[in-house]
């Protein structure tokens, strides 16, 4: 069959067009369509729509891991008492002049462990003491604010303070089962009476974690598993402090941005 000179133009055409197209879904540029017709036929190539999303990098240079202790010690009467330890993860919400603040849940900080507490951030490879600002006068919303003097090696304030509604996506770095900067994501899933219902698995570590959307605002903080009668666990999702009491908690204390 013989192939006219402008076949073989339109043909060259098409093919220029499809490698473009196929470079940019590559790079991950904006999604595009475009559409050649020969001969009656159209074809059709279409980009995949580039997800957007908060980065890796983004998420874990806001977030921070808590460590805190109670010594043990002998008592007068010769018997031991043994100490506590455990680790949970915070958002840094302001940097000043001074300190780097942290926002966590009020077990991550030590409350009803006595007045003995002592309390780290974790910077690189060094421990830096932290020191409580204050826990939230509602027993039922679990968070609290601690400092450190100075700032921390990569870290940055969180962009804002939001509400997420069912179905959105969100996102998160923590510290799941005390292994650090542990990537998740997933969905807002409803509510609980006063909580919010995060579609994301959760386990011990994961306490304190900021819960943010696509935008990297933070909507929420992880405080506790998803747990009903007779011992049984979902670990699929967790239970978060919302946004707004969030953002009003801070606001008491005179932090916001």
């Amino acid at each position: 069959m013989k192939i006219s000179k402008f076949n073989v133009i339109v043909l060259l055409v098409t093919s220029l067009i499809l490698i473009f197209v196929g470079n940019l879904y590559v790079s991950n540029k904006l999604p595009l369509i475009i559409k050649t017709e020969q001969v009656g036929v159209v074809k059709e190539v279409i980009t995949e729509i580039e997800e957007v999303k908060p980065s890796y990098e983004y998420l874990k240079s806001i977030t921070v891991y808590i460590t805190g202790k109670v010594p043990g010690k002998v008592e007068e009467d010769g018997s031991t008492t043994i100490g506590q330890q455990w680790g949970g993860t915070g958002t840094v919400v302001k940097i000043d002049e001074e300190y780097t603040y942290i926002i966590t849940n009020a077990h991550v900080a030590g409350k009803k462990k006595g007045d003995e507490v002592i309390l780290f951030v974790e910077d690189d490879l060094r421990e830096v003491p932290a020191k409580i600002v204050a826990y939230h006068q509602d027993e039922l919303i679990d968070l609290a604010v601690i400092k450190i003097e100075g700032t921390l090696s990569g870290k940055r304030v969180v962009k804002g303070i939001t509400l997420a509604a069912p179905q959105d996506k969100v996102y998160l770095v923590g510290h799941h089962l005390g292994r650090r900067y542990i990537y998740g994501e997933g969905v807002f899933a409803g509510y609980d009476s006063i909580y919010d219902i995060i579609q994301i698995p959760t386990l011990y570590g994961n306490s304190g974690t900021g819960v943010c959307n696509e935008d990297g605002e933070l909507i929420g903080v992880i405080f506790a598993i998803n747990a009903f009668g007779f011992g049984q666990v979902d670990c699929a999702h967790g239970l978060a402090i919302d946004g707004l009491s969030v953002r009003l908690f801070l606001n008491e204390l005179g932090l916001l941005k």
